[in-house]
């Protein structure tokens, strides 16, 4: 049983070109998508790469072209997703409500303690 026969769709014909009528970026777009779907599904196997360069050649790309397209894919899925201000996390600024580590909170303590206790060592003598 032949790819195309498993994936129920009818892409090429008898002659063996592709029947498709689309143009080369939509074709990619197709294809990113088909990995994009895969990638949400699980890791990337041998198994499962192979399988779409099979489908990448049913859609006329190269190996060469469609691996370069499944990495970019990858990279894409790796990518921290940018907050709403455009920042990634590690740019972000601190807020005002972080949490502040315990050597700093006795630190500041008593820094605060030894300050209000000269002001009223000053206050009584």
């Amino acid at each position: 049983m032949s790819l195309q026969e498993t994936s129920g769709l009818r892409l090429i014909r008898g002659d063996g070109r592709p029947c498709l009528g689309l143009t080369r970026p939509q074709r990619q777009a197709i294809f990113r998508a088909m990995v994009a779907g895969e990638l949400r599904r699980g890791g990337m196997s041998r198994r499962r790469w192979r399988r779409l360069v099979q489908y990448g050649a049913l859609l006329d790309l190269s190996a060469v072209e469609a691996g370069e397209l499944i990495m970019q894919a990858r990279e894409a899925v790796n990518r921290p997703e940018p907050f709403a201000c455009g920042l990634t996390p590690a740019e972000r600024p601190p807020t005002e409500n972080a949490a502040w580590p315990l050597w700093a909170k006795v630190s500041v303590g008593c820094a605060l303690f030894a300050v209000a206790d000269a002001v009223w060592l000053h206050w009584v003598l």
